[in-house]
This record gives structure tokens, sequence and C-alpha cells, in this order.
């Protein structure tokens, strides 16, 4: 690694019955995480590895009937997928959400006390970038690789030190991507082996640093 840097990997290790994640810092399990095997709609969980509640969203049905106002479809901000954040005593501390601006345009948000973060997402062959951005500053960068073995899917947090504090809400993050867009709900598998390509192109395409993961962490510029 180069200069100060965290890694959080989040991989799932359970799929049929239960949709189990175990949530490493730097190798470690540092915490567990779980969505609802019956519907996207219900809670995501993260626990300490003692089973203690730390993080919990679920779905905002409110926010989601809004974003399907015609006009504001189509020409204005939608903000849609909405899961409202709770911490372990049930306070309302955050939002995740799905942004789009007009027809082209599009990223997720994390509120998370008083900050934002914005995630912009790019496609490159068989493998999904998420750059993280608290203001005009990149934090932090998301790897995917499209390969899936038994629909066990896993991601990889790339975060500098000094904004290690983002790590819990970001690891919420990514169960609720998961959750949300890679759920498997409506499989029962034994043996699956799955690999995708697909390259995007949008506005937000800008915010994609080639060079981040070279810079800070010391690994091969991205292709």
């Amino acid at each position: 690694m180069v200069g100060d840097s965290l890694i959080v990997d989040v991989r799932q290790v359970e799929n049929n019955v239960r949709i189990r994640f175990d949530i490493l810092h730097d190798g470690i399990v540092h915490s567990t995480g779980s969505c609802s095997r019956l519907s996207s709609i219900f809670n995501i969980e993260m626990r300490t590895t003692e089973g203690a509640l730390m993080l919990s969203a679920k779905f905002d049905p409110v926010a989601h009937i809004k974003s399907w106002l015609p006009l504001k479809r189509l020409w204005g901000e939608v903000r849609n997928n909405v899961y409202n954040v709770k911490d372990a005593g049930g306070t309302i501390t955050g939002r995740i959400s799905r942004i789009r601006k007009g027809l082209f345009t599009s990223y997720h948000t994390v509120e998370w006390l008083s900050d934002m973060l914005r995630i912009y997402s790019i496609s490159l062959g068989d493998t999904d970038y998420n750059s993280v951005y608290l203001g005009d500053t990149q934090i932090g960068m998301v790897v995917k690789h499209s390969y899936v073995r038994n629909n066990l899917d896993s991601y990889k947090l790339y975060l500098l030190d000094r904004f290690a504090s983002y790590a819990d809400i970001m690891s919420l993050y990514m169960l609720y991507f998961d959750n949300h867009y890679h759920g498997h709900r409506d499989e029962i598998v034994i043996i699956k082996h799955e690999k995708s390509w697909g390259w995007t192109f949008s506005s937000t395409n800008r915010f994609f640093n080639k060079h981040w993961l070279k810079d800070n962490f010391g690994l091969q510029d991205i292709d």
C-alpha cells in the first residue's frame, strides 16, 4: 500500500437459506451483515462479531412512490431505491439513495449524520468501479469483479485511512447495493459459476480516476 489506507472486504458467505456476509478490515473479520431472504424491502443489518446490532437499513416506500411522479421522473431529480439508516438504538441517522437526473445521469448518495457521500459507478469489462466522493475529494473506491461462484458476491472497498470513520456506513452501502441489485432471491444453487462483461458511458464517467488505486494503494492503473 501507498500511504495510510484501509481495505474493507464484504464477502457473501451464505445465499440459499440465509443471506449473510463477513466484513473484514485489512483481512480481519470486523463485523457481519445480513439481508432478508424474502424481499429486498426488509431490513439489512450489520452486527458485531459478538452479535450486537451496529447499523440497519430499511426500504422507504414513501420516497419510492414520490419517485414515480411522471414529469419529475422525466426531467427532474428523482430519488429512488431509498433506504433509511438507523443506529443500534433505532434512531434514523442517514439515508442511502439512487439519484437520477434526467435520462442519462445517475449515482448513489450515502447521507450519514451531517455528511453526504456520492458514489459514481462505471463498468469496464468484467469489473465495476464505484468512486466514492466526499465533496470534491475522492476518499475511496469500491471494486466488484463480475466472476461469482454459487451466487456469493464480494466487494472490496479501498478507503483512505483519514476517512476510516466511514468504513461502517460504506460497508452498509455495499450490503444495500448487493441486496437491491444482486440479491439472487429467485435462485437456490449448489454449483454455479457466472461471469459477465459490460461497459457504461454516462456524464458521471468524469469522476472516474483510473490512477487512483495506483496512487493510493500501489496497485496497477486500470485499463
